[in-house]
This record gives C-alpha cells, structure tokens and sequence, in this order.
C-alpha cells in the first residue's frame, strides 16, 4: 500500500525484511521437499478421491493384512490395461 505525504508517495515497509530470511532453520533439500509436497497435493488428493468413487479403497481395506497388489486390484475393478494397472499401483507406493 502507498502512503502520500508532502506530495510524496512513500511505500509501506514490506512485512518481512531481506533479514527476517537471512537465518534460515530448514536445510534447502527439506524446502524442497516441502515445496513437492505442496505441488503434487492436489494431484495426491484426486488420486485418493478415484480410488474411493471407483472401490479401490475398500478393497484395500477389504485385503486386510494380507494386502492385495495393484495388478489384483486393476484386475478386480476390469482395469486391464498397463496404464490403468500403473494408476492403481501408484497409490499404494
């Protein structure tokens, strides 16, 4: 936000000061870590959401302890096709 006084525009000072980042608490391989974490969230959360409108989720549970492989549940849901077995294998990595 600008502030004009005496016929001068004056900027706001910024909320954070080049030395509120100079001491840094997180290693760069942790940032970006995180930073993957925030841009793949989104694709993590539609994955999540198929596998429980198409029944994968249950069947998951359904498994138990046992477990049951991604090849097993593509075949269970008559998604036979390697990307479909890929899709239902990822999750579960």
């Amino acid at each position: 936000m600008h502030k004009k006084t005496n016929n001068k525009i004056e900027q706001d000072k910024a909320l954070f000061t080049e030395e509120f980042f100079r001491d840094d608490d997180i290693r760069a391989v942790d940032a970006k870590t995180r930073a993957q974490e925030i841009a793949f969230a989104p694709m993590t959360f539609q994955a999540i959401r198929s596998m429980l409108e198409l029944g994968l989720l249950q069947m998951i549970e359904d498994a138990g302890d046992g477990g049951i492989s991604g090849k097993e549940l593509a075949e269970n849901q008559g998604l036979v096709s390697t990307v479909s077995t890929f899709c239902a294998k990822w999750p579960l990595e």
